[in-house]
């Protein structure tokens, strides 16, 4: 049976830059890779590097990012964020935190 979510970071040396028209420019300097992401993604990111080492939730970070963002935390957003977080996934940037209900 699968439980909640938690998501970390998986390096803190990250640098977000906006660009403008909701766009940030994100560099990782511990692989020297780049990315543009849009407004939720650039949100996601920085709840992460806000707290170092920490674990987040799934639904921590659908509602603070509709907080920050001033959008509906609605099944649209609850998608999106967990399809962002899977693409930062792929890419390195963060890990699923796998607990024992995942096993």
């Amino acid at each position: 049976m699968k439980g909640p979510s938690s998501w970390r970071l998986f390096d803190s040396n990250l640098r977000i830059d906006f660009l403008g028209e909701g766009e940030f420019a994100v560099f990782n300097g511990e692989y020297w890779d780049s990315y543009v992401f849009n407004a939720v993604d650039a949100c996601l990111l920085r709840l992460f590097v806000a707290v170092p080492g920490q674990a987040l939730s799934e639904s921590e970070l659908n509602r603070r990012v509709a907080e920050e963002l001033d959008v509906s935390l609605d099944d649209t957003l609850r998608r999106y964020t967990d399809e962002s977080l899977t693409q930062m996934a792929h890419v390195g940037l963060v890990y699923r935190e796998q607990t024992f209900a995942d096993r």
